[in-house]
């Protein structure tokens, strides 16, 4: 076993050194090219604020939507709660390729809603509601799996403590299950806008890339690439500066959570 132990951290930390080198060449090429300033450049800056936008929304409808659904999986057994959970799992291991056209098939204009949504006035794809919807598709599983744990390692002695005091549901539900819930339920609310902020598959095929309208982050990234390589790390090294914080709340600031990642 001293000999596996010894291999295995041989192995181990060379892996580790595998998957930070990439982080690391980000950051050493910023400061090199002083990639930071780039950020001020208006078709950066909007883009920056055009994924903060759509973020923001999107996490807010998570929010809404997704906490209704955790509590349905936290209260359901058997084979309806393996269900509810593998399908929210689903957008987790689902290539945001084919993720993209999925929502392009269902809500574009030929789409299974998209008649009825045009005879309203509503069209979706191209525009920033489809960013909104791209970024809400991958990013939710986020949230719900963690609030969904959250719900349900809520100790069932204090809902019953909480009832005998003479509390109805709801008040049981805000007074004593959502304080209980929150730090992990913050943790994957902190999750799921980080990836949201990433989303680039899905978007780029349901919303586009129009500069100033559907153009998030990740897009301007695509296109920097090509053509100005300083603004594209100075958005890259924001979006990692991003992630690292998120993970640092999820596992260690936010008090007695452990954030649910995608096992």
């Amino acid at each position: 076993m001293r000999y596996l132990r010894g291999l295995s951290t041989y192995l181990g930390w060379g892996f580790v050194l595998f998957l930070i080198l990439p982080m690391i060449g980000i950051a050493l090429y910023s400061l090199q090219h002083r990639a930071l300033p780039s950020l001020a450049d208006p078709d950066t800056q909007s883009a920056i604020v055009i994924s903060l936008k759509t973020c923001a929304i999107g996490v807010l409808v998570i929010g809404i939507l997704g906490t209704p659904l955790a509590l349905l999986i936290a209260t359901s057994r058997g084979s309806v709660k393996a269900l509810l959970e593998s399908v929210v799992a689903l957008p987790i291991v689902l290539p945001p390729a084919a993720a993209g056209i999925g929502l392009l098939l269902v809500f574009g204009r030929t789409g299974l809603l998209g008649p009825s949504l045009s005879s309203v006035g509503i069209h979706l794809p191209f525009s920033a509601g489809a960013v909104v919807i791209a970024q809400v598709f991958v990013a939710a599983p986020y949230y719900i799996r963690n609030a969904a744990e959250a719900f349900g390692s809520v100790n069932g002695a204090l809902l019953e403590a909480a009832a005998l005091d003479g509390a109805d549901r709801r008040r049981v539900f805000w007074s004593v299950v959502i304080p209980l819930s929150a730090p992990l339920m913050s943790a994957g609310m902190v999750l799921a806008f980080a990836r949201a902020l990433g989303e680039f598959g899905a978007t780029i095929l349901f919303a586009g890339n129009l500069p100033g309208v559907t153009q998030t982050m990740p897009l301007a990234i695509y296109v920097g690439f090509e053509g100005n390589l300083a603004n594209a790390t100075g958005l890259a090294l924001l979006l990692l500066i991003v992630a690292a914080f998120a993970i640092v709340v999820a596992q260690v600031a936010l008090p007695g959570g452990k954030a649910k990642w995608a096992e």
